[in-house]
């Protein structure tokens, strides 16, 4: 089965906003991995015929990109989203939207891709955790681990982590963690943790 997600839809707005609303999403969301049977999909998304767009929302669309598509779930993308646009549209009347460049095409592309290598093989642990601001998703599957670093408000600084080196997914490299650390104008980061 297929849900839409309204069930941490209004936490999710409130993690739009602040970081104490990332923190009860966060928990909502580690609690859905428990408490939902393996086979149900939980479609995630951040804008819909219902509600406003995302870019309208928030000043870090690619931030939150990377969160719709790498949490646990089903991404699910709107008509125009990738345009990054911010007209409303209706849902019963004629309303043209002129397609112009996808801003965010490349990036939902590549997302899709990681999205398909991090959730290939059956997943054991799921973990959504915010620290200091930053967003933290550790994905355990059959084969391997992964950590999901992202920056949603611009946080400056460092970011300490429990990870030595890792294949960072989004550039293709190896990376090695000095002090078990990151600066945060590295973020967003997609680290397959090795051994």
């Amino acid at each position: 089965d297929v849900f839409y997600d309204y069930e941490t839809w209004d936490l999710l707005v409130d993690a739009f906003d602040s970081q104490e609303g990332l923190k009860q999403y966060a928990r909502a969301s580690n609690r859905q991995f428990l408490m939902h049977p393996q086979q149900t999909v939980l479609w995630r998304f951040l804008e819909n015929h219902d509600q406003p767009r995302i870019a309208q929302r928030v000043k870090n669309v690619e931030t939150w990109l990377y969160f719709n598509f790498l949490s646990y779930g089903m991404a699910f993308v709107y008509q125009g989203q990738e345009w990054g646009e911010t007209h409303q549209t209706s849902l019963f009347d004629l309303d043209l939207i002129e397609p112009r460049f996808s801003k965010y095409a490349g990036l939902i592309s590549n997302l899709n891709q990681l999205k398909k290598a991090m959730y290939a093989h059956p997943v054991r642990g799921y973990e959504m955790s915010v620290v200091e601001g930053i967003w933290l998703i550790e994905v355990t599957t059959t084969e391997a681990m992964y950590v999901v670093i992202l920056n949603p408000f611009g946080k400056e600084g460092v970011v300490e982590l429990d990870i030595n080196e890792g294949l960072d997914l989004v550039r293709k490299q190896r990376l090695v963690l000095d002090n078990q650390s990151i600066s945060t104008q590295k973020l967003p980061l997609v680290l397959q943790k090795l051994a």
